[in-house]
């Protein structure tokens, strides 16, 4: 990971920029004049195996990113991304840049974004709404110091932890909003044994730590954003319903027509 001494930090107050984000309600179409810039940022530096994978499991493989986007929709105007650069200004040195695992930006220019190869604050005109970042052993410290700082500098309303391990020093999960520069926490609250849920105003979703997974739950419907493997089976019961419903139709035809051979056998008119 990369290191952000204080003397380092970029100067750029939180202040600046516009930090009130009212979940999922102005789908505005970003501000024109906003995005007119042909800076690229370097690629991302190579993650570590034990981080590769951790926030490959919890968001690629088994749907969370597709769901999320599905969910959040605007794709237009809204960034959902993981491990792109963030900063504050085009060419700010490397240690300025942070790679979070996951950004989700509203309001915004995903174009942009694509031609700068990565979020940069002063050119989108606004901060991420959130951020959130899986815990290793390796990045615990730097996620919860440091990158925390970082990313209150910069104005990111959201920022999230989440760790899949259960010793002692693991935050298991973690949600705080920004007040006044400032990382002030949500409330993370047991839902069972097994289950712990926060309410992300950002998101308008809940993020639950469930067995050491991270799911989204969907408060006003009532249910999770589905995994590949959800969508899977729901899409197999929809086939099964409808190759049955199909069968009975054949079925009932069929049955239809011998009865009305019988009858005309018969010498009986059908009607």
């Amino acid at each position: 990971m990369i290191e952000l001494s204080g003397e380092s930090r970029p100067q750029f107050s939180p202040g600046a920029i516009a930090m009130t984000t009212p979940a999922r309600a102005s789908r505005s179409t970003p501000k024109e004049g906003v995005g007119k810039s042909s800076y690229q940022l370097p690629e991302p530096p190579e993650k570590s195996p034990e981080d590769r994978m951790t926030s490959s499991r919890q968001l690629a493989p088994n749907g969370n990113m597709h769901s999320l986007i599905d969910y959040l929709g605007h794709e237009v105007t809204t960034i959902v991304v993981g491990d792109m650069p963030l900063t504050a200004a085009p060419r700010l040195p490397a240690r300025q840049r942070r790679y979070p695992d996951l950004l989700v930006a509203f309001d915004v220019k995903p174009d942009l974004f694509k031609e700068n190869r990565g979020y940069i604050v002063s050119e989108q005109g606004r901060p991420p709404d959130l951020v959130l970042e899986f815990a290793s052993l390796s990045t615990r410290a730097n996620d919860n110091g440091e990158k925390r700082d970082f990313y209150a500098a910069i104005g990111v309303q959201e920022y999230w932890r989440f760790d899949e391990t259960d010793d002692s020093e693991s935050v298991r999960l973690v949600g705080e909003t920004l007040v006044e520069g400032v990382y002030q926490p949500l409330p993370v609250n047991p839902v069972s044994e097994s289950v712990l849920e926060g309410y992300s105003p950002a998101l308008n979703l809940c993020l639950r730590r469930e067995d050491g997974d991270l799911r989204f739950y969907d408060r006003d419907r009532q249910r999770y954003l589905p995994t590949i493997s959800e969508e899977r089976a729901r899409a197999d019961a929809e086939r099964i319903r409808a190759n049955t419903a199909e069968q009975q139709a054949r079925q009932y035809l069929q049955r239809q027509q011998e009865l009305e051979a019988l009858l005309r056998e018969r010498g009986i008119d059908y009607v």
